[in-house]
């Protein structure tokens, strides 16, 4: 509908009729799109890139936890502050 009121091919009085939203709201949807469409072409920002760093560094960390019980709990991670258990023989 913002789309709609975007391109200007009806009145917002005519496209609240149509689809029974208030004019009011309809301007605010078509304000936020004329405001916010540039976004979509964008990539993502510094902010969810680093987001989804952390994310797959703090993935990759559980994984090598997993590995090391898995292989006999030796504490080949322990410097990275990974808990294991000892492997003393």
């Amino acid at each position: 509908m913002a789309l709609e009121a975007v391109r200007e091919r009806k009145t917002v009085s005519e496209l609240s009729s149509q689809f029974s939203v208030h004019s009011s709201q309809i301007q605010a949807w078509k304000r936020t799109l004329q405001e916010r469409a540039h976004a979509i072409f964008e990539g993502p920002t510094p902010a969810k890139r680093e987001a989804a760093r952390e994310a797959e560094l703090y993935e990759q960390i559980g994984r090598l936890k997993m590995v090391s019980f898995r292989q006999g709990c030796t504490n080949r991670f322990e410097g990275f502050g990974i808990i294991g258990c000892r492997d003393d023989t």
